[in-house]
């Protein structure tokens, strides 16, 4: 999914079931991608620039 520059996400985590196995898989999913941005090292490079 392509966002337009400065778009904004937001995301809800509603946790039911503990059995649900597919409400998990989506969680566990959407969690491995959110950390995969979230932690991504060639971000940093523009924080330390935008901090000077």
């Amino acid at each position: 999914m392509e966002l337009a520059e400065n778009s904004m996400v937001q995301i809800s985590l509603e946790t039911g079931q503990e059995g649900d196995a597919e409400r998990r898989e989506w969680l566990d999913q959407g969690s491995r991608s959110l950390m995969g941005v979230w932690d991504n090292e060639a971000d940093e490079v523009y924080h330390v620039l935008l901090t000077r």
